[in-house]
């Protein structure tokens, strides 16, 4: 979560958007099979409760629910974080019971956890967003829940992708 810009956003229109609790999990390390090379982020390094080798073994959690630091916003500046005690697996059932207290999950699941992660959220009942690959629709595991009305597409172009338009009234040509 602290490289996460889902996190970020949340964090940052907190009291905008009229959230209550924002939580945020991520992976350990380790548990990523990424090869050796790891460096914290700041945000965890500069904190007391920073464990090297828990840093690289444990998920982390990281909860926003007010204003901590008394400056009058709730914001990223106000996240509280702690070390999961598992590796910050969804399907663990240290992650299960965030997922319960939650009324919305929004999230980017491991493409290759995909089918694993919707039957995971499915079991919830919980509201969702999730971004993945339009040819999930095709799984089956997936095509029953849209043909079922539990499961939606989002606003995309089924014929050539999802695209974005920055536009700069400002920019010189």
């Amino acid at each position: 979560p602290e490289w996460c810009n889902f996190t970020l956003y949340f964090a940052q229109n907190f009291s905008r958007l009229g959230l209550r609790k924002l939580i945020s999990t991520s992976y350990a390390h380790t548990s990523k099979h990424v090869g050796d090379a790891y460096q914290p982020s700041l945000f965890e390094e500069k904190s007391p409760q920073f464990d090297s080798d828990k840093s690289t073994a444990c998920g982390k959690f990281f909860e926003l629910e007010s204003d901590i630091t008394k400056d009058g916003v709730v914001d990223i500046n106000d996240i509280h974080w702690q070390y999961l005690k598992g590796d910050g697996d969804f399907r663990s059932d240290e992650v299960k019971a965030l997922r319960d207290q939650a009324d919305i999950i929004v999230t980017n699941p491991p493409f290759s956890l995909f089918r694993d992660f919707i039957a995971w959220i499915m079991e919830s009942g919980k509201k969702f967003v999730v971004v993945g690959n339009k040819n999930c629709v095709t799984y089956k595991e997936v095509f029953p829940l849209i043909k079922e009305n539990k499961l939606w597409s989002g606003r995309t172009e089924w014929s050539g992708g999802m695209w974005f338009e920055t536009k700069h009234d400002d920019v010189d040509k």
